[in-house]
């Protein structure tokens, strides 16, 4: 995510610890806005299925899993991914579940092997 302008760290009582989403103001014409920048961490693909284009993530950053779209795979072609796989997950919690997760990913490159 780019963010055009000047940027500060609002941390909000939060920790800032490694896999939390930190938030951060941006001025952009004038007035700051809030947004939620996510943290990477190194996950593994728990499952994966090609026909539907979405998976599970684990780490101990999102406990319970997380949900993955193909189309946060940082690769070209066919993207997919294999259970076992380890990635760079970069990832939110958006306040709901999606698809039964309470965090989804952002961006998922995987790791050479």
């Amino acid at each position: 995510m780019e963010h055009v302008g000047r940027a500060r760290r609002d941390d909000g009582g939060g920790e800032g610890a490694l896999g939390e989403v930190s938030r951060v103001r941006y001025r952009s014409g004038g007035s700051w806005c809030a947004c939620r920048v996510p943290v990477m961490v190194i996950a593994t693909v728990r499952e994966w299925d090609d026909e539907e284009g979405w998976g599970v993530l684990d780490s101990p950053e999102t406990p319970g899993g997380c949900f993955g779209h193909y189309s946060d795979i940082q690769q070209p072609g066919f993207r997919t991914l294999s259970p076992g796989q380890q990635v760079d997950l970069s990832w939110e919690a958006p306040g709901f579940k999606q698809d039964g997760y309470d965090y989804r990913a952002v961006s998922i490159t995987p790791r050479s092997s």
